[in-house]
């Protein structure tokens, strides 16, 4: 059985399995290089053929029996490191005939598609979905420091006025007037200005990360479904963030959210209609996948 490797996109061979097992003992040929032969699909790496060992005889191989000028023979001709894969000594006697080619030997762009099918594998950032109750958990954070924004204006007015306008009658036009009346104008100016820095860390956490401030305390990510890369800012921040939080801001507000936590409890990716309209996944975070660039739309 001949026997084809290669090493940094260079292909050498045919040897015998007994040549093979020789290199291999003696660290000519390492665990990472690719190995070919017939009855093979593709290339594949000498620790996937030998499972790590220094050894290697295929499927219904038979071990021949050498006689001693044989081994001899082989001695005298053993391959180098460099001879294997490097060029040959010029005034080398044992230098052997360039070999005729094999049937259904792999060709080189074969053999390129195999090392980057393995740097792709090696490359790929790994990902893993959130949990519903943890995504819930997120959101319950962003609400709350949001909230945390318009503290001033309670501080200001006073926990009994605002509960007093909250319980009367006069609808929620009214009641929102008689709380602008009450709040002094340096106080409407903080709450502005609290609530821009906090959308633009918001904006800018989801555009570089993939996160909120809720997301990144718990973990979690957001990622473009299909390319499992940060997601557009289109889709990220448009449709997921201001589009959903005015759909929930509606008067139905409530039958939205409900059949959003729905929807994510239900589906196999776990996603809730807004990530569906987004085209989003929600996964827990990990530093590979913010090396990939977001998708530009």
């Amino acid at each position: 059985m001949q026997v084809y490797l290669a090493r940094n996109n260079v292909q050498a061979g045919p040897y015998s399995i007994e040549q093979l097992n020789s290199m291999l003992a003696n660290g000519d040929v390492l665990q990472n290089d690719l190995i070919w032969h017939q009855g093979m699909e593709e290339w594949k790496t000498i620790a996937e053929v030998t499972n790590g060992q220094i050894t290697y005889y295929p499927d219904g191989f038979v071990p021949t029996v050498t006689t001693h000028l044989e081994q001899q023979e082989r001695t005298r001709s053993k391959i180098t490191v460099d001879e294997l894969y490097g060029n040959q000594p010029a005034d080398s006697v044992d230098k052997p005939q360039e070999p005729h080619p094999v049937a259904h030997v792999p060709t080189k762009s074969t053999m390129h598609n195999k090392i980057r099918k393995n740097r792709a594998k090696k490359a790929a950032p790994t990902y893993e979905l959130a949990s519903p109750i943890t995504r819930i958990l997120a959101t319950l954070i962003d609400n709350i420091i949001m909230t945390a924004a318009f503290a001033p204006i309670f501080f200001s007015i006073g926990t009994e006025k605002f509960t007093n306008i909250m319980r009367s009658n006069t609808g929620a036009v009214e009641q929102a007037r008689a709380l602008t009346e009450l709040i002094p104008n340096h106080i409407a100016n903080i709450v502005v200005i609290l609530m821009l820095a906090m959308f633009f860390v918001q904006v800018m956490l989801l555009i570089r990360r993939g996160q909120t401030i809720g997301k990144l305390i718990t973990g979690l990510r957001i990622l473009d479904k299909q390319s499992k890369k940060l997601a557009s800012i289109t889709n990220v921040v448009l449709i997921r963030s201001i589009i959903t939080n005015i759909a929930y801001s509606l008067p139905f507000g409530i039958i939205i959210i409900g059949l959003d936590i729905l929807t994510m409890f239900t589906n196999k990716d776990r996603q809730s209609i807004h990530d569906k309209l987004a085209k989003t996944i929600v996964v827990k975070a990990n530093d590979e996948q913010i090396d990939t660039q977001p998708n530009k739309k």
